[in-house]
């Protein structure tokens, strides 16, 4: 039962994943797109533009919140992948410690940039 949650848990993060960056992809990407739309996002690579962006709390956020989608995924993923390969109970243990350990590193790395970009 609780393996299912972590599980299902990893469903719900793709498919958030799959919202957010199509949202990214729309601004990055697509902006000829937007402005058949009538939604003018202007040159969303100049330096003024990304710096935009870093200074809104919104954006903030929604980085924030797709990092922890990505990291919990991805980590959660590799971890099914290795116990796959190592199917006994101590290698189990050691092997969710290791993912918890590098899972909360990349976050924890990925917040600090994050951060350090708002408040520059």
């Amino acid at each position: 039962m609780r393996e299912s949650f972590w599980w299902l848990l990893q469903l719900v993060t793709g498919l958030l994943m799959i919202i957010a960056l199509a949202i990214h992809m729309a601004l990055m990407h697509w902006d000829m797109v937007l402005g058949w739309l009538g939604y003018n996002v202007g040159d969303v690579l100049s330096y003024s533009s990304v710096m935009s962006r870093a200074a809104s709390v919104s954006w903030v956020v929604f980085y924030v919140l797709l990092l922890a989608l990505v990291v919990y995924h991805g980590f959660y993923g590799l971890r099914a992948v290795l116990l796959e390969w190592f199917p006994a109970t101590a290698a189990s243990r050691s092997i969710t410690t290791i993912i918890i350990a590098l899972g909360s590193l990349a976050f924890a790395w990925g917040l600090f940039i994050t951060i350090k970009s708002f408040g520059s």
